[in-house]
């Protein structure tokens, strides 16, 4: 019975798309990967006081266009002078996607293959990349590949179609070997393992779009990670869909973190675009498992919580907010405030829950060359992202086991807490240099414990045995264009403290050729 109501369901999301009338979109709009170089490009032009960009990701094409013409405008009304760095990455930017949404063998970043038919067509893209690397104090150097293929597809009505794999070779050791799983969706073959990153259906129209499948679902202003939805916890599989009314937005999404168990995540999200240019976006999540798709966590006009008070268990609800503030050309302010739990009726009975970060994002030109400058502070208090009543509902990924898992907000994890200091310098319009310091305490806490009734709800922060770890770290990239590039990082950490690995390093040089 169970297996003939999951098949009706897949069937009915497979067909969903066709159902629905046409959208009015003649091209494209798939979502673009969370690594690419067009975020922090556009980044540097919202520094730059040309455009307001939204506090998540992914974006798709058609927002990406957007963005770019909002930026062009800007420019055209009087906007900064630009450097040579900026008007080489407003070029790409052009090159990429003005009026090139139907003609994808025209993009600065085009495909290697593509069959076409009227507005129709099909792409197949491959980037591979190469690298050489050595790391202290196992002293292991040695030589890595990676490639990653794609297949796109517009198949009209405002239908894309995506399909990504990444896969990558080195020397065998630890679990990439032979029949080993160095991770809950790679199986290594002799050094060789593969993932599925990305696959899905989507449906597109003006104000709205759907997508069944499998994509990364990042919330908030961060640049690296978010607080509550992380692009760290790596893609999810999802059924997710958005709509758009005047300065509002509103995301909601239905995921499954692990079929057999089952594990399932829902999440609704409000991003309102205020006057002078500030986002403010405001989420909520649960993860609950034992059950299939709670129809309670469907609609996302309502509340988790009152529904889970009322009619559940005690799920895993988490609540977020977020704030983007740009404070002057040059210079953006941003914070994320996460509630796992907070006792609001006995203080001090039980611990709270909460984490916070809050950063700082830079831009000047002295001497004509951009220097970009990012600065910022994140705590997570112990005890939040874990749960109380069961280990599955924890706030991870996959199987719920935050060993072989990652954690869908913050990589800090519970009783820890990080600072931070970045400086990207272009040295010409190609050639960027970049340099970081961070400096992170973990306590005993940081392992995902669950506080028992009894114990001190109000430890202190961090936890008993703390390990510090210094990191410094030198890199630089030189853009070849077509999505090509050189590049290189050398990194030294400094551990102190119980249970730390001591100090260690690592350097490596590669290079990425898309074709």
């Amino acid at each position: 019975m169970k297996s003939a109501m999951l098949s009706r369901r897949l069937v009915f999301a497979a067909m969903l798309p066709f159902l629905l009338p046409p959208s009015g979109i003649l091209a494209s709009n798939e979502t673009i990967d969370v690594d690419s170089w067009i975020y922090p490009a556009f980044r540097t032009l919202e520094l730059s006081g040309l455009v307001d960009l939204p506090s998540r990701m992914p974006w798709t094409r058609g927002e990406a266009e957007f963005f770019l013409e909002r930026a062009l405008q800007s420019l055209g009304d009087g906007g900064a002078p630009l450097t040579a760095r900026r008007s080489f990455i407003l070029d790409r930017l052009k090159a990429e996607f003005l009026g090139k949404a139907s003609r994808p063998m025209n993009r600065e970043d085009g495909p290697l293959w593509c069959l076409k038919e009227g507005a129709r067509f099909a792409t197949f893209d491959l980037s591979a990349g190469a690298s050489y690397g050595k790391s202290a104090p196992e002293d292991r150097t040695g030589a890595a590949g990676s490639a990653v293929p794609e297949f796109l597809a517009d198949l009209g009505r405002g239908l894309t179609l995506v399909s990504s794999y990444s896969a990558r070779i080195e020397r065998e050791s630890g679990s990439n070997v032979s029949g080993e799983k160095p991770s809950p969706r790679e199986k290594s073959f002799r050094g060789l393992r593969s993932e599925y990153r990305r696959g899905y259906l989507s449906v597109t129209g003006g104000r709205w779009a759907i997508l069944a499948g499998r994509d990364h679902i990042h919330w908030g202003p961060g640049r690296v990670e978010g607080l509550i939805m992380s692009r760290t916890a790596g893609s999810i599989d999802q059924l997710s869909a958005t709509v758009e009314l005047g300065r509002f937005r509103l995301s909601a999404v239905q995921a499954v973190l692990d079929p057999e168990i089952p594990r399932r995540l829902a999440g609704h999200r409000l991003e309102i675009s205020l006057p002078r240019k500030v986002r403010l976006g405001i989420s909520e999540t649960v993860v609950y498992t034992g059950r299939s798709l709670d129809f309670s966590y469907l609609i996302p006009v309502g509340s988790f919580y009152a529904n889970q008070y009322n009619e559940r268990d005690d799920d895993n609800i988490l609540w977020g907010a977020d704030l983007k503030v740009p404070l002057r050309r040059g210079l953006i302010a941003h914070g994320e405030i996460l509630v796992d739990d907070f006792q609001y009726e006995d203080r001090g009975t039980a611990p709270d829950r909460l984490a916070f970060s809050v950063a700082i994002d830079a831009l000047a030109a002295p001497f004509g060359r951009d220097v970009e400058i990012t600065a910022g502070y994140a705590r997570v208090d112990i005890y939040t992202y874990a749960h109380k009543d069961s280990l599955l509902t924890r706030y991870v990924a996959g199987n719920g086991d935050p060993l072989v898992n990652p954690i869908l907000g913050s990589t800090l994890g519970p009783d820890s807490d990080r600072w931070n200091l970045g400086i990207r310098l272009s040295v010409t319009a190609r050639l960027t240099t970049e340099a970081g310091v961070t400096l992170t305490r973990r306590g005993d806490g940081n392992d995902l414990r669950e506080w028992e009734w009894g114990s001190d709800p109000d430890p202190d922060f961090p936890s008993g045995a703390t390990v510090e770890e210094r990191t410094f770290l030198l890199g630089g990239s030189f853009d070849l264009g077509g999505g090509s590039s050189v590049f290189g990082k050398a990194c030294l950490v400094r551990a102190s403290g119980p249970g730390s690995d001591g100090d260690g390093s690592y350097a490596y040089l590669g290079m990425i050729l898309d074709f």
